[in-house]
């Protein structure tokens, strides 16, 4: 009887092993192929946001918790703060690589994988099934705000850990169709960079991308320690060639899918909005763009991001009476109209298309219908 009942406990601790072999967790950003989802020029100029030095504030990843002395460790690398992934062209940062802060008609590629399958001992096959895993192209990406591929002279993708991928405009047009950016989770979570193989390994975060068009492009070269530092008519260039630290924190303001400013709440004039009756002061939309140089007369919808999704779309009429306000716990928030919180604004000069009613758990290549 002994025998017997040890060998069902050697034989239920094998098919535990077995079984932990089989099973492999789904990528947060894949779906099978019958469940995946179909998506649908100034400079900016610093103007507000909040503060907070509490890293468990509320807010995804961190990310909005701008001005305060608790950076992440991931974020201290030599280059400076790299908080927010942002895209720069001639050293102008022109967005952030932040799901809900992609330009509106930047589509997702579909990439098929390989997926292993839950199984236990004696189940037949098969043990895996191809799945589709959402990516999107850097040229996709620059296009879709307006820049001509041909004319790029440089493209610089930056990594964790002073990593700094560099190709000529020649060499980037050669792998533009194999280059991507993806999500840690899919439709938000953290930019990772995925590398062409022959180019390197994948960056395991985005820190940034440079692309230069008129100006000169950095060399990159190597420090002491044998990282990558970029050079510039041979000197050391600290953090973004033309710009200074990496972009970081605020409101951000896009208009077209462009970014053109950034709003700092401790950089608005507090005698420019109005004082209420509670003593928080709001401020007229429109009165705070036109101060900051952003085009207000063409704009007919807006669209709110908030952790790291649109969340709701405003038509002209509402735009143009709307206040917003921002307070020292707005964890680098405002509220437009005291309702609506918005970590960034989407202002476009022509009407976006409905949108699409589309669930997580459609087929990428499904016919969607509109509202």
């Amino acid at each position: 009887m002994k025998a017997q009942t040890a060998g069902y406990i050697v034989f239920f601790a094998a098919a535990l092993v077995l079984l932990g072999c089989g099973q492999k967790e789904k990528p947060k950003d894949s779906v099978s192929p019958t469940t995946a989802q179909g998506d649908t020029k100034a400079t900016p100029q610093a103007v507000a946001t909040t503060s907070s030095t509490d890293p468990t504030a509320q807010g995804t990843s961190g990310r909005h918790r701008d001005e305060g002395d608790w950076v992440p460790a991931e974020y201290k690398s030599g280059k400076g703060r790299w908080k927010d992934a942002a895209a720069y062209v001639d050293g102008v940062p022109v967005g952030v690589f932040w799901f809900g802060e992609l330009p509106s008609t930047l589509k997702p590629v579909w990439i098929e994988q390989i997926e292993g399958l839950d199984f236990l001992p004696g189940d037949p096959p098969p043990y895996e099934r191809v799945i589709k895993v959402r990516r999107y192209r850097y040229s996709d990406y620059f296009e879709a705000i307006g820049v001509d591929l041909k004319t790029i002279k440089e493209f610089h993708l930056y990594g964790p850990n002073n990593q700094i991928l560099a190709l000529t405009g020649k060499e980037f047009l050669e792998v533009k169709d194999h280059f991507y950016f993806r999500f840690g989770l899919g439709t938000e979570g953290k930019p990772i960079a995925v590398v062409p193989k022959d180019r390197g390994k994948n960056f395991d975060r985005l820190m940034g991308v440079a692309v230069y068009i008129k100006k000169k492009p950095p060399t990159v070269g190597a420090n002491e320690d044998d990282e990558a530092i970029l050079l510039l008519d041979g000197k050391r260039v600290e953090g973004i060639p033309y710009y200074g630290e990496p972009l970081r924190g605020g409101i951000r303001i896009y208009k077209d899918d462009r970014l053109v400013s950034i709003l700092k709440r401790n950089k608005l004039d507090p005698d420019s909005g109005t004082q209420g009756a509670d003593g928080v002061t709001r401020w007229k939309l429109f009165d705070v763009l036109k101060d900051q140089g952003v085009e207000a007369k063409n704009i007919v919808q807006a669209e709110v991001i908030y952790d790291e999704q649109r969340t709701v779309r405003f038509d002209r009429a509402e735009l143009e009476s709307m206040t917003f306000r921002s307070t020292a716990q707005g964890r680098g928030q405002i509220e437009l109209n005291d309702k609506t919180p918005a970590h960034a604004l989407a202002f476009y000069s022509k009407p976006l298309p409905k949108k699409v009613a589309v669930s997580k758990n459609s087929s990428p290549d499904a016919k969607t219908k509109t509202q």
